[in-house]
């Protein structure tokens, strides 16, 4: 999908926006929000159309749900064929399920392996899915697309620079999820209920403080190496992590050296350091080239506007069945399309008939051509190379046309034959006069070009054409002296 797309990431202290823009050739990162939720005068749903007005943006909007599912699954395929796993997958996970799903509702996100493809499926109450939906659109926001953010971050695959397989995970403000990723991309993913509210709870109940003051003392992390209530508060998110490294590594038949960090927990001075002595594994914060020094606060809603923007078959999104996405313009679409594609199938069969209509008559043409090139070099052997057969027929028929017509136009009723028989018996034998040239001007006008050793025997040769009766005009047009000879021409006309 092409233009702007939002990613919004509810399970952080303040909301996190990301702006893309979509073009056909690559991805701009437009702006980064922080919205604070803390405000008791208008609600998240007003927060976010306010800044959703300003993009223009009303239903292209990413949204991951914050809690945990109810179920992630793994469905192992022998075949890569989408229809064939869209026919067979609710099969597949009645199988595997002992949940009751009537008031469930699940998607799936597909990964493509050697021999066939792996499905991760993830599970939610229909509440939870209803909840986040009616909450957008209490503030006019329609979201296109509402996931998991773990499986969106398959879209960032290529920019996480680490040898594989290598754990992701990401702390959030009310759950932590683990995701596996090997040489395919998101291969699993795992997910807990703790976040920094448990942290901030926990804190705040073995150190008999506030909760106000519970938070403070884990925002500022593990500076403090006496402070043993900071250790204890995340010592179940440290126990989760070491565990889902074994089974992984169980499931992979391979071992997991390094490990990232994303979430505003993961920036907790010391939080990197501790996560390393805890599961004795290299530690470091997650680095996005697109994001700079942003990427572990903006991690998930910048994948969640990618993954959206690039939804199709074989991502995970739970607007299907009964929320299904619908809005207006896709209404406007919907009533237009028909008509459109019947449009469409019109100029389609115009120019496909046109087209079988344009080969078969230059076929034809082709074919005539060879024939009358072939005609041509009969008629005209002596002639090597002729490029254009037509034009140089059309030429040569020409040229006799125009000689025809010069014989069939005398209106006499003479031939040339007769004519040149009178002029032969006109002129007198003495003083001899020789005839070089007889030209016809027009249909009754001639030209005689000849030469003569005296002027006498032109005059007599200009008298004895007036005298046969056969023409008239006889005029001398020039003379001229040449070498023992007097060049001369006449015009006459055939009476």
């Amino acid at each position: 999908m092409f233009g702007k797309f939002v990613g919004i990431d509810l399970d952080s202290s303040k909301i996190k926006v990301c702006v893309i823009d979509r073009k056909f050739r690559r991805t701009e990162l437009q702006r980064l929000y922080e919205i604070d939720r803390s405000s008791d005068s208008e609600t998240i749903s007003d927060l976010l159309f306010d800044k959703l007005n300003q993009e223009s943006v009303k239903t292209d909007v990413s949204v991951s749900i914050p809690s945990s599912p109810v179920s992630l699954r793994v469905l192992s395929f022998p075949f890569k064929d989408m229809n064939k796993i869209d026919q067979v997958y609710n099969f597949e996970l009645e199988n595997v399920s002992t949940l009751n799903v009537e008031d469930k509702t699940h998607s799936y996100h597909l990964i493509e392996g050697r021999d066939g493809a792996d499905a991760l499926v993830c599970m939610f109450k229909k509440d939870e899915i209803r909840n986040i939906i009616n909450m957008f659109e209490q503030g006019g926001v329609n979201p296109r697309v509402v996931t998991f953010s773990p499986f969106a971050l398959d879209v960032l695959s290529d920019s996480l620079d680490l040898p594989r397989p290598f754990l992701l995970v990401s702390i959030g403000q009310f759950t932590t999820n683990f995701i596996l990723f090997t040489e395919n991309g998101v291969s699993r993913v795992r997910s807990s209920g703790f976040g920094l509210e448990s942290a901030i709870s926990k804190y705040s109940s073995i150190s008999n403080r506030s909760y106000g003051e519970a938070q403070n003392s884990v925002r500022r992390g593990f500076i403090d190496s006496e402070d043993k209530n900071m250790y204890q508060s995340f010592s179940p998110l440290f126990g989760e992590i070491k565990k889902t490294i074994k089974f992984f590594e169980f499931n992979l038949k391979r071992s997991i050296e390094k490990i990232m960090l994303s979430g505003e927990v993961a920036l907790l001075p010391g939080m990197v350091s501790a996560v390393e002595i805890e599961t004795k594994r290299q530690v470091s914060l997650v680095s996005i080239p697109e994001l700079g020094g942003n990427s572990a606060s903006y991690l998930n809603s910048y994948a969640l506007a990618l993954y959206g923007s690039r939804m199709g078959k074989g991502k995970l999104n739970f607007r299907k069945e009964e929320f299904l996405f619908r809005s207006q313009d896709e209404e406007l679409k919907k009533a237009f399309l028909i008509p459109a594609l019947l449009f469409c199938l019109l100029i389609f069969m115009m120019l496909f008939r046109n087209g079988i209509s344009y080969v078969r008559l230059s076929s034809r043409a082709n074919a005539l051509e060879k024939q009358i090139k072939s005609n041509v070099r009969d008629i005209f052997p002596e002639v090597k190379v002729i490029p254009k057969p037509v034009d140089f027929m059309q030429s040569q028929v020409s040229k006799i046309g125009q000689e025809l017509d010069l014989v069939k136009g005398i209106e006499s009723g003479k031939t040339p034959l007769d004519i040149i028989r009178n002029i032969s018996l006109s002129i007198p034998r003495k003083p001899r006069v020789i005839l070089n040239e007889i030209g016809f001007i027009d249909d009754l006008s001639l030209r005689l070009k000849g030469t003569s050793k005296s002027y006498d025997g032109i005059a007599r040769v200009e008298q004895s054409l007036t005298d046969s009766g056969f023409f008239q005009n006889v005029i001398r047009q020039s003379t001229g002296s040449g070498v023992n000879k007097i060049k001369f021409e006449l015009s006459l006309e055939v009476k």
